[in-house]
């Protein structure tokens, strides 16, 4: 019965698909943004700037290259992360 067990779990289960916790856990992430990032991305020219000219200016270490595409996409609108207002 234990050795039923041990290879039912290693088998690609719909309760238990490797693929689909990963993305789950990719969910959980979230963004660090601060207010200063999206106060810069109003002004003119902020889609020519490149992340380490972002990070020196805003002093966001945390910013990452997808996190910057997703300010210039518009779908990061509020600070978020380490950097959102608690309630």
């Amino acid at each position: 019965m234990a050795l039923t067990d041990a290879v039912d779990r290693q088998k690609r289960k719909p309760g238990n698909d490797r693929d689909t916790m990963r993305a789950k856990a990719d969910r959980v992430l979230v963004a660090d943004v601060n207010q200063s990032v999206l106060n810069l991305s109003k002004a003119a020219g902020f889609k020519d700037y490149d992340l380490d000219t972002i990070r020196t200016i805003t002093d966001n270490p945390t910013l990452t290259q997808h996190e910057l595409d997703a300010i210039k996409a518009g779908q990061i609108t509020e600070p978020t992360g380490q950097f959102k207002k608690k309630k």
